[in-house]
């Protein structure tokens, strides 16, 4: 078949000459000029989508036309299907995966199969496509069940059968339709985890041009080229804002991130050439050109992104001759045309390829998170060119430093702190840095030999690639090494709990002590390290009645809490050379399995059948039946992770459980009773202890020596209650949060801290995380490292 034009549907016309319009594409009114006063039989106004199942794509219309009537929209005659709805059916992704054998369309007459020559699509997977695509109109609602039977048999099921065995798993399960919807609304995720600017650009859309989304609402999982909330966000783009307000780099950077996104869905589309700008989809812009309410500016919002004039003068000659009235600048269009041509020699799949490697560099990492308002439009020539307002060199590992006490080892022992997400033009982290000081005065002060290591990882959104000048020199001169961690594709508050492992990186150290950012110690807690050494022996500072202990901790601690066997806010691990590659395979498995089963498998845990008489504790016993079951809080997160790694996996471990202690070698346990007893580092200046101590055991070691400032109770928070006349004197503290107040006013004079201690708790930093992580952070980090290792 010869090369033709792409055909709008818009314009493609039917036995009697006239234009076929489908009324069931957008979401909003699609009044016609000479039409306003009509309404169905219901008495509802002109057609409007309402209500979109999320379980099977399905949609119910209102019609307003009988199947056939004509009418006269805008001067051009149309004719109305009853109830039409564009599936957007791409043809090639049955026969991507069934070779040359073509699915049989179904016969029907509910169905109109309107073939649209030219346009090819292809599969970062196979070679093979077809230079013909159809899109199917349903003329009757009812048939929509008909439909996507015959649309899930021919195309889905075959497309994710083979993204199943190229993965590794059986291809025999059957898929539900809410399963198979689910998938395939997931592969947008994979286009946000992906583009590293695609949050910005979402936000800046939200922020600057009262982003809404008229006519965007089309079903994911009814059109194939059509996924995800980037293309949708384009096209909403397109129809809502004018052309004043689109900034040419802004516009050229969301053009590459709708040609990328075409990719990342395991779609291509090849062999448009400067076509692909035409697909803005006439049949979704269309009724609100032709709305009664049409003017100039809807006109060049419509089409802003169709940039080709000649695209338009073939496909569309009715939708340009209204252009041509409302005078669209075409020439605005004509340098955005060209920056494109320039990487378009190239394959638009060998570019994603290009981009996608660079992407996670250091450069283009940096200039994806540019403000787009300030950002001159880029080529493929300058994508590596890095514009950033951080002229340093970004820094992966340890801070290489000039004083040699706090960026060499020291210590055999460690305590780690993290902070993540940090962007310093928001400086939500700033709770978590003070803190840290106060940490490292306590710690230091009560004559710790350990060293204090804080890993930082910035923001995806920040212009930035490390903390502030003042910041690290207040951390060095507190003798605090920076470990500055690397950005995952995907950055959420899942990605940030499974940050705490790269403690596992620092094998300088033969334990180190992983503390929250939210955690405060009262005092060294040196006598942990000393505890977990092989025939330790301990002092009298640390065992107030005996000079040794009868039974040593394991190499690995962990810590029961009140509703989980492993607390994630303080443990302790023992670094050894692979050990972290290791942990990440665990996690990759663990991941793939979320993002195909949509859910944690609570028998199976990590890759573990708990089976009696071995089961977890909490501190506060609320496992009961359940004891057998991965079922507690974080179970599919760091929690999780850590009681697997350290209990079945390396099988070294002492696991803390209030009064208990259950030292695991192998597959036996030995369970001490009170062996921490008389343990601890709380000075004897501590008469008492504080009000709401950790985890209700504020007399037992090591709970008592720190304390956890979990949710809102943190210090910094307005929430807390701090009473901030109790924090200058130190007989006059009652709480934890007041004795952090109160060494926190010490860490102001020692370093010069301008920051006003009345006032910072009245400050209530936000983060773009979350407050928790959720199931579909992991399906969405995992689709990002799948995609990435598909790349490599």
């Amino acid at each position: 078949m010869g090369r033709r034009p792409l055909i709008s549907i818009h314009n493609i016309p039917d036995l009697n000459g006239n234009v076929l319009v489908n009324v069931g594409m957008t979401e909003g009114r699609e009044d016609l000029e000479n039409c306003t006063s009509r309404k169905c039989a219901e008495g509802d106004t002109l057609s409007r989508v309402l209500v979109e199942s999320l379980e099977r794509g399905l949609r119910k219309h209102t019609s307003i036309k009988k199947d056939g009537e004509e009418s006269v929209c805008n001067g051009i005659t149309v004719q109305w299907l009853d109830c039409g709805t564009a599936s957007g059916l791409l043809l090639p992704v049955v026969q991507l995966f069934e070779g040359s054998v073509v699915a049989i369309l179904p016969k029907d007459d509910d169905f109109l199969f309107l073939e649209v020559p030219g346009l090819s699509v292809n599969s970062i997977h196979d070679a093979r496509s077809s230079s013909v695509g159809y899109v199917v109109f349903k003329r009757n609602g009812a048939s929509m069940s008909k439909f996507h039977t015959w649309y899930n048999n021919k195309v889905l099921i075959p497309y994710f059968k083979e993204v199943r065995k190229r993965h590794g798993f059986s291809t025999e399960s059957n898929f539900s339709e809410p399963e198979l919807a689910r998938v395939y609304c997931d592969s947008d995720m994979m286009n946000r985890a992906c583009i590293t600017s695609y949050a910005k650009m979402v936000r800046h859309l939200k922020n600057s041009i009262a982003f809404a989304k008229f006519g965007a609402n089309t079903t994911d999982w009814t059109q194939a080229c059509d996924i995800g909330s980037g293309f949708r966000t384009k096209k909403s783009k397109s129809r809502t804002t004018i052309a004043e307000s689109c900034d040419e780099a802004f516009m050229t950077t969301f053009t590459r991130i709708l040609e990328s996104h075409y990719i990342l869905c395991s779609l291509l589309l090849k062999s448009l050439g400067r076509k692909h700008e035409a697909i803005v989809d006439c049949v979704a812009t269309a009724p609100r050109v032709h709305s009664h309410a049409w003017n100039q500016e809807k006109v060049q919002a419509a089409f802003i992104e169709v940039v080709f004039l000649d695209c338009v003068t073939k496909t569309c000659p009715d939708i340009f001759q209204m252009m041509s009235k409302c005078g669209v600048d075409f020439e605005k269009n004509r340098l955005r045309r060209m920056n494109r041509q320039m990487w378009q020699q190239s394959s638009v799949l060998s570019f994603c390829r290009q981009w996608m490697v660079i992407s996670h560099q250091t450069d283009v990492v940096e200039t994806s998170r540019s403000s787009f308002q300030d950002r001159p439009s880029h080529s493929s020539k300058n994508l590596t060119t890095t514009t950033t307002t951080d002229e340093r060199p970004r820094v992966t590992g340890f801070l290489p430093q000039t004083n040699l006490t706090s960026s060499t080892t020291t210590s055999q022992w460690a305590y780690a702190y993290l902070m993540a997400g940090v962007d310093t033009e928001h400086p939500s982290y700033l709770g978590i840095f003070y803190n840290i000081l106060v940490s490292s005065h306590i710690l230091r002060d009560s004559n710790s030999t350990a060293d204090i290591v804080v890993m930082v990882q910035m923001s995806a959104n920040s212009t930035h690639r490390r903390l502030t000048p003042r910041e690290e020199d207040i951390l060095t001169r507190a003798k605090i090494r920076i470990y500055y961690l690397d950005i995952p594709p995907k950055q959420s508050f899942y990605t940030m709990q499974m940050e705490k492992f790269r403690i596992l990186e620092m094998t300088e150290y033969e334990r180190v002590f992983y503390l929250d950012g939210d955690v405060m110690p009262f005092c060294s807690m040196d006598y942990m390290f000393e505890l977990s050494k092989t025939a330790a022996a301990t002092t009298q500072h640390y065992n107030k009645t005996n000079t040794t202990p009868t039974t040593v901790l394991r190499e690995n601690i962990i810590l029961a809490w009140r509703i989980e066997p492993a607390h994630g806010g303080a443990f302790i691990l023992a670094p050894k050379k692979g050990d972290y590659e290791l942990l990440q395979e665990i996690i990759h498995r663990q991941e793939q399995q979320i993002l195909f089963r949509h859910t944690f498998d609570t028998t199976k845990g990590w890759g573990h059948v708990i089976t009696p008489p071995d089961a977890w504790h909490s501190t506060g016993g609320r496992e009961g039946p359940n004891a057998t079951k991965w079922s507690w809080h974080g179970n599919f997160a760091d929690q999780g992770l850590l009681y697997y790694w350290t209990k079945y996996f390396k099988k070294e471990v002492s696991i803390i459980i209030g009064t208990n202690v259950e030292n695991w070698s192998g597959n036996k346990s030995q369970v001490n009773v009170g062996l921490l007893k008389t343990f601890g580092c709380i000075s004897s200046e501590f008469t008492k202890p504080f009000k709401y101590a950790s985890s209700g055991f504020s007399k037992l070691a090591p709970y008592r020596d720190f304390k956890h400032f979990t949710g809102r109770s943190k210090p910094w928070l307005v929430s807390s209650g701090v009473n901030m006349t109790n924090t200058y004197k130190f007989q006059d503290i009652q709480t934890a949060q007041e004795y952090w107040f109160y060494l926190f006013r010490k860490i102001q004079q020692r370093y010069q801290i301008q920051e006003d201690s009345a006032k910072l708790h009245r400050v209530v930093p936000t983060t773009g995380f979350g407050g928790y992580p959720t199931i579909r952070m992991v399906r969405a980090t995992a689709r990002a490292s799948t995609f990435r290792s598909e790349l490599d």
